[in-house]
């Protein structure tokens, strides 16, 4: 039944990451290489377009994970559409790996490893102890804050290297709150 959630979740994810990695990325290498002084502008035009997409998914996936299951699946699946909904909320973390790959632009490869590093071991650490308080739901919230454990890092890396930008990173949560309605709305007018 979770690998029916995490399918749904991680193919949103796979998308996000193909686009960045295949666009994103070489862009920002190239502005990272040829013009410095552009790359904060360059990074939050990617941010905000990644931002958008995601928080749009995320809204209406945190709402409707369980009506899409139900859906998509007979009733034997009905479990899924709360772990989707719980996983979506993983998906607000997609946008902080721009940052990520703009470090790699900038030739910080091993601030990477250490966010990998930081991430697993939140995973092995949050999944079992919110499992063991809280059952399946307490494991599913360590899975989502596993995503989140990496999330002071970045801002701090992005505080020191001059890509932060308050206002810009809360430009994109209207695209939560539109996702979070028009999936409300769709539900209401559905049934």
């Amino acid at each position: 039944v979770y690998v029916i959630a995490f399918l749904i979740f991680s193919s949103v994810e796979q998308v996000l990451a193909k686009i960045m990695g295949d666009v994103a990325y070489p862009a920002l290498s190239e502005v990272a290489r040829e013009r410095p002084a552009d790359l904060k502008s360059t990074y939050y035009r990617f941010h905000l377009a990644i931002a958008s997409v995601t928080f749009f998914c995320a809204g209406s996936l945190m709402v409707s994970g369980g009506e899409l299951i139900g859906l998509l699946y007979d009733r034997r699946y009905e479990q899924a559409g709360w772990m989707l909904e719980i996983l979506a909320v993983a998906l607000l973390t997609i946008p902080f790996r721009v940052a990520l790959l703009t470090f790699m632009a900038l030739g910080m490869a091993r601030l990477h490893a250490e966010i990998i590093v930081i991430r697993v071991l939140a995973l092995f650490v949050l999944a079992p102890a919110g499992f063991h308080l809280f059952g399946l739901r307490g494991a599913m919230w360590g899975i989502v804050a596993s995503y989140f454990s990496v999330l002071p890092m970045i801002i701090f890396h992005k505080i020191r290297h001059g890509l932060f930008d308050l206002r810009k990173e809360l430009l994109a949560l209207s695209a939560l709150l539109f996702g979070i309605f028009l999936a409300k709305a769709l539900i209401m007018a559905v049934g």
